[in-house]
């Protein structure tokens, strides 16, 4: 359970690290009279948030993954992932379009921090719901035996 919420909550810095990357650019890196100590400084900042961003998605989705696999017995683990994976095809379908949508709302009213601010909403809500799980969730559900006397 931990493992997400840390992928979860080390997402967020860097989700707001895209525009002010953008901001740092326009307000510093411009200064630079040296074109390629700007190519430096744009690439180095954008690989280190991009990596960042990159480590917090793998340990969340892979703590994901667990919990889910640790959610039912291994009888019923075919019909969960198959059902996880079906909402996860789901949301990469509509998670652009509402990503788009966001992303215009934000350029008529001139407030590019709208994606980043509803992604790291969704984020703090999964980890609130997270924390909600039951201890149970941290290890793998075991059939209970039977014991038959023959």
């Amino acid at each position: 359970i931990w493992l997400f919420q840390v992928g979860a909550l080390m997402a967020i810095p860097f989700t707001y690290c895209w525009p002010l990357a953008a901001i740092l650019n326009d307000s510093v890196i411009v200064h630079f009279s040296d074109s390629h100590s700007q190519l430096f400084i744009k690439i180095a900042v954008l690989v280190l948030v991009s990596v960042g961003q990159n480590i917090a998605g793998c340990l969340a989705f892979t703590a994901s993954m667990i919990q889910v696999n640790h959610s039912v017995l291994e009888d019923d683990l075919g019909k969960v992932n198959g059902f996880g994976q079906s909402l996860a095809s789901l949301s990469r379908a509509v998670g652009p379009a509402i990503g788009g949508a966001l992303w215009s709302i934000s350029m008529h009213y001139h407030f590019v921090f709208l994606n980043f601010i509803a992604t790291s909403a969704v984020l703090v809500a999964c980890v609130i719901i997270n924390r909600q799980l039951p201890e149970s969730i941290a290890f793998k559900k075991k059939r209970p035996e039977t014991f038959l006397s023959t």
